[in-house]
């Protein structure tokens, strides 16, 4: 269910701060909640000569359901109401076309999501934001793109002992996969990134596009405490129950079934369907139904990409005997999807870091 936003005009400007991230093209922000609470956000649309877009706004609840939507016109400021019809992760699609904005939550916790699926588009200074390291991650990469000639960023990245690991200016002109190492004792904690300006007076700092590498949950938070609303509240995974499902290919707008036993019905406090899903192009492109449920849909992957997902499921909808996985592909602008990796997994933490 889709529910249409009124716009609401704030009398009250919203200045930019030293912390405000200035978001370009795509981007998106992460946010939970329990259901019925209501999730506010502040937006200010900002002009970029000669480029004329408003600023669109789209939640997307836990299952992927397009649940509230927003216009701010180019040059104004509006705040946001999204109430929470599901418990968890959802996500605020950002799209700002050629133009700016500043977008934030003013109620809670959010993040700012930068996975190479969905990196994190931004124009001029990225103040510190944190990421979680998982524990036993031993090294990692961040991407970092300022594709245009005479611009170019000073990146810094620094450990949790506050030591700084990297810092680098450069045009980054192509793409750099930057690899950094964690030592010992420094995994399982938040670090911090931010980019400035280069000191090369040669260089401006303008678009640079920026992402987490693979391992790394893909969130960035202005304060290092709000990292625990996105992973697992920095808990280690805990898996009881993994069940293998064969690879499917959701196509042209059929249905497909998939069956499974269970000896017993699982006691864990949190059950998923955890899949490498591919060309998700749009909400609701892929749905499924576990033993006759409501639907659950597929996170988005973008066009030709894939993403490790997980979709959480309500623990009460396996039961011991056979359980059926009924699928089904929305073809109206697709012609398909994939899945593979499958499984259905059960246990007392699951984390969704890699659902966005």
């Amino acid at each position: 269910m889709r529910l249409l936003l009124s716009l609401l005009l704030v009398a009250v400007a919203l200045p930019l701060r030293a912390q405000d991230t200035i978001l370009r093209h795509d981007c998106y922000l992460a946010f939970t909640g329990q259901k019925g609470e209501m999730a506010s956000f502040a937006a200010r649309a900002i002009p970029r000569a000669p480029y004329h877009d408003d600023l669109q706004l789209l939640a997307l609840d836990s299952q992927s359901r397009e649940v509230a939507e927003q216009v701010v016109p180019l040059g104004t400021e509006a705040k946001m109401d999204v109430p929470l019809q599901t418990e968890g992760l959802h996500v605020l699609a950002v799209t700002t076309g050629q133009p700016v904005a500043v977008v934030r939550r003013t109620n809670g916790p959010f993040a700012l999501v930068a996975s190479e699926q969905t990196p994190l588009n931004v124009c001029g200074g990225f103040a510190r934001h944190y990421f979680f390291v998982p524990k036993g991650l031993n090294r990692f990469q961040i991407g970092v793109s300022a594709d245009v000639t005479g611009e170019g960023a000073r990146l810094g990245i620094w450990s949790p002992d506050g030591k700084a690991v990297v810092d680098l200016e450069d045009d980054f002109d192509t793409l750099q996969r930057l690899k950094v190492e964690v030592p010992a004792g420094m995994d399982s904690q938040p670090w911090a990134i931010a980019l400035s300006k280069p000191q090369d007076p040669k260089l401006v700092l303008d678009d640079v596009l920026l992402w987490l590498g693979r391992g790394l949950p893909p969130y960035l938070c202005e304060q290092p405490e709000w990292l625990a609303a996105f992973v697992g509240s920095l808990k280690p995974e805990q898996i009881s129950l993994h069940v293998p499902l064969r690879n499917l290919s959701l196509t042209q707008g059929g249905t497909f079934t998939v069956k499974f036993a269970l000896e017993a019905a699982p006691r864990a406090r949190m059950a998923a369907l955890r899949a490498v899903a591919q060309d998700v192009d749009y909400p609701n492109e892929g749905t499924f139904t576990l033993n006759g449920s409501k639907p659950y849909a597929f996170p988005l992957t973008g066009d030709g990409g894939s993403l490790l997902v997980t979709v959480m499921l309500k623990p009460e909808d396996l039961r011991a005997g056979e359980n059926v996985l009924e699928f089904k592909h929305d073809n109206r602008a697709s012609a398909a999807m994939g899945l593979t990796q499958m499984e259905i997994i059960a246990g007392d933490e699951i984390h969704l870091e890699e659902a966005w």
